[in-house]
């Protein structure tokens, strides 16, 4: 091969200025010259082993159940064959990484918008950063209905049912919808195409679940958290005993009921433990919270019950 081809190349390849290109042959034999080309090709055709991602998009959801955050943005991609993990880049910065998946979650208390791309890293190298997907944070267009007559029944010992109680939920159909995701204490438990939800548990309990209908052309709200109680005897309605306002509270929270209450305990979305009270439970003074969305649990000698409260 030529010096001036070798010269072309280098400068076409890694933009190495023609200037330092002469000089550089100047101070170094033909032969090195050669061999340092050879080096710098691998290297280059090195990165290119893995294909860069394709079929970016995301999806934005308001007030997830037990998230931290206002906003929970889920981007997403295509796998690539051979792929160990891909970096993330948000704006033009790194900005994580994800493994054995494809997918990326980031929160957010504020909307707007950036745009991030993904590249893929392999064994023997990684590819180009893929094309760029802009993510728009905030409201998105309600399309469906939110599901309403949200309900339970819990049954014991169901012949040929693997576990103690079967709990069904259900609420009324909406509409339209193609499926709705069933989330259980914040937690995702599943899709369900009919309106109803089957779960089984082998302890006692209490729990919350929401509902969001999903249609063709996008999603709902998700419903208010409702308490269902997983028990002996378990009594549907018993959350229907408890009243609690005014909500948002600022200072004093008041919790209308005749049943006897034993302990209340308060914990914020992500699950902490912020207050507890075991002695003049009907009124509990908030006063110390920060604004937030929060948890109150409210015990009695008949069981348990869940409900929700905004902190102004």
């Amino acid at each position: 091969m030529s010096l001036a081809k070798i010269v072309v190349i280098l400068h076409a390849f890694f933009n190495v200025n023609f200037f330092c290109l002469f000089y550089l042959i100047k101070l170094f034999s033909m032969k090195r010259v050669l061999l340092l080309f050879t080096l710098l090709l691998g290297v280059f055709f090195a990165k290119a082993q893995c294909d860069a991602p394709t079929g970016l998009g995301y999806t934005c959801e308001e007030n997830v159940p037990g998230y931290g955050y206002t906003w929970k943005v889920t981007m997403f991609w295509d796998a690539v064959e051979g792929a160990e993990y891909y970096d993330v880049y948000v704006n033009g910065q790194w900005f994580g990484y994800s493994i054995g998946g494809t997918t990326y979650i980031a929160g957010s208390n504020n909307t707007g918008s950036f745009v991030f791309t993904v590249k893929t890293i392999c064994s023997d190298g990684e590819s180009e950063l893929s094309e760029p997907c802009t993510v728009v944070v905030g409201p998105t267009v309600t399309v469906c209905d939110t599901p309403t007559g949200l309900g339970y029944t819990c049954e014991e010992n169901v012949p040929g049912y693997d576990y103690q109680w079967k709990v069904t939920l259900s609420w009324d159909a909406v509409e339209g919808a193609e499926y709705y995701n069933v989330y259980v204490n914040g937690t995702m438990a599943g899709e369900a195409t009919e309106n109803f939800y089957v779960i089984g548990y082998d302890t006692e309990g209490t729990y919350y679940f929401t509902v969001q209908t999903v249609c063709s052309d996008g999603q709902s709200d998700f419903t208010e958290p409702y308490t269902f109680v997983v028990a002996t005897d378990a009594v549907p309605e018993y959350e229907t005993l408890f009243e609690i306002y005014p909500n948002p509270v600022k200072n004093n929270l008041i919790i209308n009921t005749e049943e006897t209450i034993e302990h209340v305990a308060i914990y914020n979305v992500l699950g902490s433990l912020v207050k507890e009270q075991h002695q003049n439970t009907s009124n509990v003074n908030v006063t110390g919270i920060a604004k937030g969305v929060y948890v109150i649990r409210i015990k009695t000698n008949k069981g348990e019950v869940v409900k929700h409260f905004v902190k102004d």
